[in-house]
């Protein structure tokens, strides 16, 4: 997307190398726009390396914005490798940014920042502070780096701004979607209550739009489309069964659920590209 919008050179830091799909996408877009796009990946994709981060930052004489949306995130971790992804590797990129006098900093945070485990109905950023104790080691190591962020802003020549999607999903997603099906096709998806609670989902292109979008802000949500209730998602008709506690899925509706999700969340992404 970059690249497409007519930025000369994209630096790509990230410790897993590209799958043969991906790579593909990126040559394509290459020829397309004549533009280049730098991998580093390995050893020299490590965020968690003051040393890789600094070599990434010297391989253009000039970067002006850096979006860095690394993390460890679910629930399987010690704290020491949330620490050295979420906040040491963050705290790596931000002083990189002051140091090779980058202007902007678009840091991806999460909502999960600003959860207690209590109902959030209709709340704004600025409606939702950080709290003092929290669910889970990602929320807790992304909020911390959130606040040094949210602190440098304007310091040292350099904008800050964090942008907190909620559960993105989209095209070549290899975490939300897969994981989903996965589940559905051993038969044991749980819908949580009576399926009335509200969620939010964003479009990743609409995550892309937001984030590109803001570059001397502090904190925004992104949400590719409305909140809504959960059973909308998964309709009581797509339910087949219950055994021993576990709803079933009937996991052809499922493919086409996400589909139409697909199609929705494009006609979002176009309409909001043209406003």
């Amino acid at each position: 997307m970059l690249l497409e919008r007519g930025a000369s050179t994209v630096i790509c830091f990230d410790i897993t190398p590209p799958d043969s799909v991906l790579q593909e996408r990126f040559d394509v877009v290459q020829k397309k726009t004549s533009a280049s796009l730098l991998i580093l990946s390995g050893a020299d994709g490590d965020i968690t390396s003051a040393e890789a981060v600094n070599a990434a930052f010297e391989a253009a004489s000039q970067i002006d914005v850096v979006y860095h949306i690394a993390a460890l995130v679910g629930p399987f971790h010690d704290r020491s490798k949330y620490e050295a992804v979420n906040y040491y590797g963050t705290m790596y990129v931000l002083q990189a940014c002051q140091k090779y006098n980058v202007p902007k900093l678009v840091y991806s945070s999460s909502p999960s920042t600003r959860f207690t485990g209590a109902d959030i109905d209709g709340l704004r950023e600025d409606q939702l502070p950080i709290p003092d104790k929290f669910l889970a080691l990602y929320a807790e190591t992304k909020a911390q780096a959130e606040k040094q962020v949210a602190a440098a802003c304007g310091k040292e020549g350099v904008l800050t701004i964090s942008v907190a999607p909620h559960q993105v999903y989209g095209p070549y997603d290899s975490l939300f979607f897969p994981k989903l099906m996965e589940t559905a096709g051993t038969g044991c998806l749980r819908i949580f209550g009576t399926g009335d609670n509200m969620i939010s989902v964003c479009f990743v292109d609409n995550y892309c739009h937001c984030s590109g979008a803001n570059h001397d802000g502090r904190k925004a949500f992104a949400s590719g489309e409305m909140d809504r209730h959960i059973s909308e998602y998964y309709k009581p008709s797509l339910l087949t069964e219950t055994q021993n506690g576990c709803t079933r899925i009937n996991r052809t509706s499922c493919l086409e659920r996400v589909s139409l999700g697909f199609r929705f969340a494009n006609n979002e992404a176009t309409r909001q590209e043209t406003t």
